[in-house]
């Protein structure tokens, strides 16, 4: 009857075939009998008649493998229905075949109900941007810490997968960082930024960014997420003197107790000691062990001073502090001091919109 029918009465054929196989209780002939037809079905021109038995079969209990292995074998839109549903395909048979998907046989396991940490580390090691930001916005999706960075080091160019990582609350701040720098590293090799700014400004506009993340990022911190944060920053060369002076002109005491801790390979209890009341004799052999410029430490225990005594830095610490260095000639002086300066000019423009409640406002 199958063979002698149109294209639209073997789907339905097909449907009532799987309704029988499913709901119907049979002897072990007649389950044989149908199986065998349902291979037979495989070899169907029509494609919307595979797909017709992948859609009814997708919610099976049990089906045989050859049946499914010869579904998935089929073209993309036969065996969506299996991929995207299925119990009969487990995590397990998932990851071993991913591999020899196409990517749109992947966006398909990226929209399952359920997908374990082991299918979501898979996907990511081999996906593109498309199914990587179905996945992440799946919420039956379970993604492990190292995966999500492993997504991070492949796909933080792309716009989409980066908001969406941007706006997960269980993305850890040293991935964050990771993103803020893909963007800096975009906008530095912009042709259009280039054309509008020199490259050492350009340079210097993104580093403060970049700092200013860091810090940021790092007062959303737990106690061993700012430890792996300061870490990440450690490990790629980004921390330096320029973040601990903004964290210290921000009150962050957390933050340069781990950087210090980090640099110096001290304790960081023994640290937090030290910053409660700075001095610069205290704090001298510390420094000189983290490596940072012996001109900085000035500017820096004036910055802390200031926290210790009124709660706050305010704009006679800055400029102090900016004054201190002002003179240095070493190496990196010149990025010190723009930093510096950028500091004053952010606490004063600060000041102004608290006190103006902003400038629409006030108007």
């Amino acid at each position: 009857r199958l063979a002698r029918s149109a294209p639209d009465e073997r789907v339905e054929i097909v449907k009532a075939l799987v309704r029988v196989y499913r709901e119907i209780e049979l002897d072990e002939a007649q389950r044989a009998d149908i199986e065998k037809t349902f291979l037979v079905i495989l070899d169907d021109p029509a494609p919307r008649v595979r797909r017709a038995l992948a859609t009814a079969i997708a919610p099976a209990e049990s089906a045989p493998r050859a049946l499914i292995r010869g579904l998935l074998a089929d073209n993309a839109d036969v065996a969506e229905p299996l991929l995207r549903t299925s119990l009969l395909l487990s995590d397990d048979d998932l990851v071993g075949l991913i591999d020899s998907f196409s990517e749109t046989q992947r966006l398909s396991v990226a929209g399952r109900p359920e997908v374990g940490p082991a299918l979501a580390a898979a996907l990511i090691e081999v996906a593109g941007p498309e199914c990587c930001l179905a996945l992440l916005e799946n919420p039956g999706a379970s993604i492990a810490t190292s995966s999500f960075r492993r997504l991070v080091e492949r796909h933080r160019r792309d716009a989409s997968v980066r908001s969406s990582l941007l706006e997960r609350d269980d993305l850890p701040a040293m991935l964050r960082q990771m993103l803020v720098d893909g963007v800096s590293e975009e906008l530095e090799a912009s042709p259009l930024v280039m054309a509008l700014l020199s490259r050492e400004r350009t340079r210097r506009i993104l580093s403060d960014a970049r700092d200013k993340a860091a810090v940021e990022l790092a007062r959303g911190c737990d106690g061993r997420s700012l430890r792996q944060h300061v870490e990440a920053l450690h490990n790629d060369c980004r921390l330096g003197a320029t973040v601990i002076l903004r964290a210290a002109a921000g009150g962050h005491t957390p933050l340069v107790a781990e950087a210090l801790s980090v640099l110096a390979r001290v304790p960081e209890r023994r640290i937090a000691a030290l910053l409660h009341a700075p001095r610069e004799t205290a704090l001298s052999a510390l420094w000189s062990r983290a490596g940072l410029p012996r001109f900085v430490l000035k500017p820096f225990v004036r910055l802390l001073s200031g926290w210790a005594r009124n709660g706050s830095v305010g704009e006679q610490d800055m400029e102090e502090a900016l004054l201190l260095c002002r003179d240095a000639v070493e190496e990196g002086s010149d990025t010190v001091r723009h930093v510096l300066t950028r500091l004053a000019h952010e606490q004063a423009l600060g000041m102004a919109r608290s006190e103006t409640g902003g400038y629409f406002n006030a108007a």
